[in-house]
């Protein structure tokens, strides 16, 4: 489980399922071995996230060091040269005292983690001690391993969502796969009727007698480029003297000069259509009417087409996300069957 914060939230709203398989399957990963060696190492001050974390900044790097040493073998080249150890006891001894390095290393963090309550070692020390001289692969696989449990429940509680755990009882399973069924269900229940309201929301927007956003839509027009255009055809208005502001030729000219580009553009759009100059030239007379419609709305009339804008952009957007939830569910459940 890789993802954080929101970038997991988004991905568990968009495929509820797919976490689910996700994170069932990090439980499946971390055993009931893996488990008990986590419960093994836990005392009143010290819990399995406070050795792994000890591992991966404190022990892991310093072992990283001391092997890139051995393996370089300058701590070898300075006994031979210093102290006149031969070659192969110059090995030795460089080996004995990296390995007794790590060593006391590990002691000091084990003391640190477990300090000493009334002069008795923690008998938990010796397991985080067992652990941790494991070959390092096997550490880092483990603590790969535990993040994942710990994520994965972490998130399934955050969000409510049930998960069956593999290593669970049979009678455990079972119960939580009727929970799971149960979840679903509703699930899907609730997305039909929130589809339900935002399609009537949708269609008394867009059928709305007194706005022109039906028809901005079935033009297929993107409305921030028409509201753009509309902006910039007010501040060139508002450039205007008093008296030309009330001169309909003047921002008949500014209103063809800001819109050529885009009329030019829908005009193309027809054209690949309808080779028909009379069919053209009624889409071209289309377009130049709408414009026209929306530039010379009243403040108070623009400022409730972009409120429906935004409304409608918004239930749009919410209406596609639910669609693409239900589609991810139906094809992992038809992947699993």
């Amino acid at each position: 489980m890789k993802m954080r914060g929101q970038e997991l939230a988004n991905y568990i709203k968009r495929d509820r399922e797919g976490f689910r398989a996700e994170a069932t399957e990090a439980l499946r990963r971390f055993t009931p071995e893996d488990r008990e060696i986590a419960a093994s190492l836990q005392t009143k001050k010290t819990v399995a996230d406070d050795i792994l974390k000890a591992w991966d900044q404190q022990i892991s790097p310093i072992y990283t060091d001391l092997e890139a040493q051995r393996e370089a073998g300058d701590i070898k080249t300075y006994l031979a040269r210093t102290l006149g150890f031969r070659h192969d006891e110059a090995e030795r001894m460089a080996d004995v005292l990296i390995d007794e390095r790590k060593h006391s290393l590990l002691e000091e963090v084990l003391n640190n983690l477990y300090a000493d309550i009334d002069d008795d070692e923690p008998y938990q020390r010796a397991y985080a001690a067992k652990l941790l001289s494991r070959p390092e692969i096997e550490v880092d696989e483990y603590m790969s391993r535990y993040i994942d449990f710990v994520e994965a429940t972490a998130a399934a509680d955050k969000f409510k969502i049930a998960l069956c755990d593999p290593h669970a009882s049979w009678l455990d399973r079972q119960r939580m796969a009727l929970t799971i069924y149960k979840d679903r269900s509703r699930t899907s229940k609730q997305e039909d009727e929130r589809l339900d309201v935002i399609e009537s929301e949708l269609n008394t927007i867009n059928n709305d007698h007194n706005s022109i956003i039906g028809k901005i839509l079935d033009h297929g027009w993107e409305f921030t480029t028409i509201m753009s255009l509309d902006d910039k055809y007010q501040r060139q208005i508002d450039k205007l003297t008093a008296a030309q502001k009330k001169d309909p030729t003047k921002r008949l000219k500014i209103f063809e000069t800001v819109t050529a580009s885009f009329r030019t553009q829908q005009s193309e759009k027809a054209a690949k259509k309808d080779q028909s100059i009379h069919k053209l030239r009624e889409a071209n007379n289309d377009v130049y009417d709408l414009l026209l419609e929306v530039f010379d709305l009243s403040v108070t009339a623009k400022n409730k087409l972009t409120r429906d804008i935004e409304r409608q952009t918004k239930l749009s957007q919410e209406r596609t996300l639910i669609l693409l939830i239900q589609r991810n569910r139906e094809h992992f459940l038809n992947s699993v069957s």
